[in-house]
């Protein structure tokens, strides 16, 4: 059982990674195309988002089929570990002094524990019977 979460986790990690270079693939593309940033990263950001839900959905929790449910939910979860973001990076900077890529940096793990979690038993409600036959 373990390393079955593990493996649904190492996916987790593998599409957020590929999500991000998405992101900054069409945000260098855009960015040679169209001056300012707006744009760019309001592009770069949207591919990345539909990208990592998606992948999420297919490859990480192999979910049958994908909806607007499960699409709000992963937009709150988004939402959410934003919101988490934010305050790791306030309180390493108000407790350690800390920069903002420090604090950034420090809220990675966090944010992957909570967004994996959260995605799996509420965005797309895998079960643990389910998912043991689904991670071969």
């Amino acid at each position: 059982m373990r390393s079955l979460i593990s493996t649904a986790f190492l996916r987790f990690i593998l599409v957020g990674l590929a999500s991000t270079a998405v992101d900054l693939a069409v945000v260098y593309c855009a960015a040679m195309i169209i001056s300012g940033y707006w744009i760019p990263v309001t592009a770069g950001f949207l591919t990345g988002l539909i990208v990592n839900f998606l992948a999420h959905a297919k490859f990480t929790f192999r979910t049958e089929s994908v909806n607007s449910h499960q699409a709000m939910r992963f937009l709150s979860v988004v939402v959410l570990n934003y919101f988490l973001t934010l305050a790791i990076v306030a309180s390493a900077e108000y407790l350690f002094n800390a920069s903002v890529i420090v604090g950034k940096v420090l809220s990675l793990p966090c944010v992957a524990v909570v967004g994996f979690t959260l995605s799996k038993i509420w965005v797309f409600q895998t079960k643990l019977q389910s998912s043991t036959s689904q991670e071969r």
